[in-house]
């Protein structure tokens, strides 16, 4: 057994330094790669995101952790298509009738055409509020915080 642990070893680094796949879909967008922070009550997860945004709001997003697909998101015209680890068993649906858990994801929608504005910060109401911070013109990190649903924190590589 000990003569396998450093082949696992070294097969666990090289998974750790996979790259995500690209999302079919959405065509002329911006796109932002980085780390992401996904924090709820029960929930806290570190990883890659690759976010591809239109300024409609709709976005296209993975998020995988050492190669691992977490979550990958379609939010298209008022429709959202979920699957990975955080999705359970997928879903897809209208954006308002997103369940709970998926839910702070259809309200990204609402926050994505602010990624390439040059506000520093936005709100909706109680339901979310979040912060931008810019280089620029080029978005380097946002905090988007849901009420009561958790919050995502990006940094974006440059």
């Amino acid at each position: 057994m000990s003569r396998y642990l450093p082949l696992f070893c070294v097969a666990l680094l090289f998974s750790a330094c996979q790259t995500v796949n690209e999302l079919p879909g959405l065509a002329n967008t911006k796109k932002h790669d980085g780390q992401m922070l996904y924090q709820t009550a029960r929930t806290s997860v570190v990883g890659d995101v690759i976010l591809r945004t239109q300024p409609s709001g709709d976005y296209d997003l993975i998020f995988s952790k050492s190669g691992a697909e977490v979550l990958q998101i379609q939010a298209h015209d008022g429709h959202l298509v979920a699957t990975g680890l955080l999705a359970r068993n997928g879903w897809t649906g209208p954006l308002e009738r997103t369940p709970g858990l998926l839910r702070p994801w259809a309200l990204l929608k609402q926050v994505v055409p602010y990624f390439d504005s040059n506000q520093t910060s936005a709100q909706n109401g109680k339901i979310w509020n979040a912060t931008f911070e810019r280089k620029g013109n080029q978005l380097v990190g946002a905090k988007v915080q849901f009420y009561r649903r958790g919050s995502m924190t990006f940094s974006f590589a440059h």
